[in-house]
């Protein structure tokens, strides 16, 4: 009998111990899947304040108010731009309120340097002052409506995903003169000195409805500035090397002289010749020298990573030396294409997918008319996927991934080509 109790008493304590272990395990699991990172870029009327920036928001950002009372037990934007100005501009519990300045669910206004309050504070709402200029925000650049209400979220509202990249921006609004978000059709271009390149300027902007619909741009002029991590990460009227306006669909083209990375943005003035009436886009452009394999650059970004130069902080990795060894990425597999049934004009789009690689810091594409020869390179891309736009006809396509640390370049094996047909 004396037997039976003890095992009794020990299968008991066995029971409770598993049971604890597996709500440890549990919370963990739970901890883990609650840490996501996002990236975070935030434009003022007439310069980028913050350049593409991961920002890692953990389990403990879901308790956290940043001393400005914000909503706890979620994940938004407000919590990304609070982290990153703790992170990267030193902001405290205490002294946040010099740095945003939060209302209504919103962003009222930014200072980088802690100033608000202060005469000539940076609250994003240059060049006049509070006069019609809100802050605003774009999740992978699309407006996210609550089903419920039917209308946007607020910056607090919103819950953020792994991998989101925010655009904060002050934009100015007009009841004449349509205003609208824009961004480029990429995040990433290459070319050659001398060459032409292609690029395009998208937008959004609202129906009679005030749905939020795609809008072509016209009227505005893309700028290109050299890019220098010590120097300047963004694209201004007064630093640009390259002005061009876009045509009636928001396309140009540029030529670059010489190598380099430049940055890319634009602008549209409004009839008063001082406010914007669209959103400052953001991309970057690298440039190589035809002579050579690769461009020598210390910028790379893929639009989800940048150095801040404002707080003097490192915010990723993608600036090795030329020293650091690069290896050879591994070949690319399972490309796959498909094309869209629907279509405008003269061209369909085309998805591209394939199934990332490790060692890889990027992707080239390359088409052909010929399965076996002819391919040329006609994108450049970070993530395992990309879109072309193809007129009637056959293509062969392939990818390759490359790595590389500074002047240092290393590309891995072609994919097997898929063939793609365009019918009319």
């Amino acid at each position: 009998m004396k037997q039976t109790k003890k095992f009794m008493s020990l299968l008991l304590a066995f029971v409770m111990v598993l049971s604890l272990t597996n709500g440890l395990t549990v919370k963990a699991a739970e901890a883990a899947t609650s840490t996501i990172t996002v990236t975070l870029r935030v434009e003022q009327d007439e310069a980028t304040m913050v350049p593409p920036t991961k920002v890692t928001l953990t389990e403990e950002d879901l308790t956290k108010d940043y001393g400005i009372s914000l909503p706890t037990g979620k994940l938004t934007t407000m919590t990304a731009v609070a982290k990153y100005l703790e992170t990267y501009a030193g902001a405290k519990d205490e002294t946040m309120g010099n740095f945003l300045l939060y209302s209504k669910g919103n962003i009222q206004a930014i200072s980088l340097e802690g100033k608000l309050g202060e005469k000539g504070a940076s609250d994003g709402t240059s060049p006049n002052g509070n006069a019609g200029c809100y802050w605003m925000y774009k999740v992978n650049n699309t407006d996210y409506t609550n089903a419920e209400t039917g209308y946007s979220y607020n910056m607090d509202q919103y819950e953020l995903k792994d991998n989101d990249v925010i655009t904060v921006y002050s934009l100015w609004y007009s009841e004449e003169e349509e205003t609208n978000y824009t961004y480029f059709n990429d995040v990433n271009y290459e070319v050659e000195a001398g060459k032409e390149l292609a690029v395009q300027l998208k937008g959004l902007g609202f129906d009679s409805s005030w749905n939020t619909v795609e809008k072509e741009i016209s009227g505005a002029t893309i700028i290109a500035s050299e890019y220098d991590k010590d120097k300047s990460f963004s694209a201004t009227e007064e630093n640009s090397k390259i002005s061009k306006a876009v045509d009636e669909k928001g396309n140009a083209i540029l030529t670059f002289d010489k190598s380099g990375t430049y940055v890319l943005s634009a602008y549209r003035k409004a009839t008063d010749g001082k406010h914007n009436t669209i959103s400052r886009p953001y991309a970057i452009v690298t440039v190589t020298d035809p002579k050579k394999d690769e461009t020598q650059t210390d910028a790379k970004t893929d639009n989800t990573t940048a150095d801040n130069t404002k707080t003097n902080a490192t915010t990723t990795d993608n600036s090795a030396s030329a020293t650091t060894e690069v290896k050879k990425p591994s070949k690319v597999k399972n490309l796959k294409a498909s094309v869209a049934k629907k279509f405008k004009k003269k061209k369909k789009s085309v998805k591209l997918t394939w199934k990332k690689v490790s060692n890889a810091k990027g992707y080239q594409v390359y088409i052909s008319k010929k399965k076996k020869s002819g391919y040329k390179k006609t994108a450049t891309v970070i993530k395992a996927k990309t879109t072309l736009k193809l007129k009637k006809g056959t293509y062969y396509v392939k990818v390759r991934a490359y790595n590389k640390s500074g002047s240092a370049t290393k590309k891995g094996a072609f994919s097997s080509p898929v063939k793609v047909k365009i019918k009319k």
